[in-house]
């Protein structure tokens, strides 16, 4: 009966990479930018864009030198607002990595989405990470998602079968 949760790996996966529309009947992106192609990297660019660096290993932080001044580091989220995935969230691919409720082995548990710190590998869809919660990290952080209120027309449309139902039975009833 929770209102906000962490997601499972399934939702966080799903809210990432598919796109109902794909194709014509529905897919999935190979990263959560609604794109098949590795994302670049500058906010405000436009679309298929994500806080990862650009280089093919990650950055060490010990050696501040080897850091990208086109690196966008830690950012706001929906800083990348052209790069939404198909369902509106945003941030899923760079950033942090995020933790889901999958339990890997004993205590670890799912992490998706890489980081700022991470490459555009590290972002697809097929690359899954585990951690330790109870760890702390420059690098991971968490979503957390909600169950969302009925909206007006739903309940109007649910009240709505069970007048319906309601005077079905009453008038099956009277007919008896």
């Amino acid at each position: 009966d929770a209102y906000y949760f962490l997601p499972s790996e399934d939702e966080w996966y799903k809210a990432a990479y598919y796109d109902p529309t794909k194709g014509g009947s529905g897919g999935y992106w190979l990263y959560p930018t609604q794109s098949d192609s590795v994302p670049g990297n500058v906010i405000g660019a436009g679309a298929d864009q994500a806080n990862i660096t650009n280089g093919s290993n990650e950055y060490s932080v010990t050696q501040s030198s080897s850091y990208s001044s086109s690196q966008n580091y830690l950012t706001a989220g929906g800083d990348y607002s052209n790069s939404a995935s198909s369902y509106g969230t945003f941030d899923q691919g760079g950033n942090v990595w995020e933790w889901n409720d999958a339990v890997i082995a004993g205590f670890s548990r799912g992490l998706r989405g890489g980081s700022w710190y991470s490459n555009e590998y590290y972002l697809r869809s097929s690359y899954r990470n585990y951690g330790t919660p109870t760890d702390e990290n420059f690098n991971v952080g968490f979503r957390v998602a909600s169950v969302p209120e009925p909206s007006a027309v739903m309940l109007m449309l649910a009240g709505g079968v069970a007048l319906l139902a309601r005077r079905r039975r009453k008038a099956t009833l009277c007919s008896s």
